[in-house]
């Protein structure tokens, strides 16, 4: 199944609720909405069995999350990568965004490179000076050691 086909499920969904969905949103002290049943049974059942072994993922340990985590979705099984980028689908994005009352330009937009979602944190990642071969002559980006830290290493 691709992820087009996917997508269409989830905005089905969503724009099934979305009147009740942006009620329940907006009374909430801390806003969010759940959605029962959102993908066909054996759909989710599919995904479900597809999540790789928790040996395989790297373990993010925190006072703020306490979660396993992959980045690289070439060593997954291919439904888990179409079904998370399903969810970047423009249609999906515009039904969360009226849903929630955000707009595009606070963030409620797809990841425009829906291959990789390490490629986009990578685009946005100030490189480094190529004709700085001193610590003088970097920015202060670099010199603050932002820009010498590889996207591995960041704390996102």
């Amino acid at each position: 199944m691709t992820r087009t086909e996917i997508a269409k499920f989830i905005a089905e969904r969503l724009a099934e609720g979305q009147t009740e969905l942006a009620d329940f949103y907006g009374r909430q002290p801390v806003p969010y909405f759940v959605i029962d049943n959102l993908l066909p049974p054996e759909l989710a059942k599919t995904i479900a069995g597809a999540f790789p072994d928790v040996s395989g993922l790297a373990l993010k340990k925190s006072l703020r999350e306490l979660k396993y985590v992959t980045a690289q979705m070439d060593r997954c099984q291919p439904i888990l990568e179409e079904t998370l980028f399903a969810f970047h689908d423009p249609k999906v994005v515009s039904l969360v965004a009226d849903i929630t009352g955000l707009t595009p330009a606070k963030s409620a937009s797809p990841d425009s490179r829906t291959r990789s979602p390490l490629r986009a944190m990578r685009a946005a990642w100030p490189a480094p000076d190529p004709k700085a071969s001193s610590s003088r002559s970097m920015n202060k980006t670099a010199r603050s050691g932002i820009a010498s830290r590889s996207p591995k290493e960041s704390r996102f």
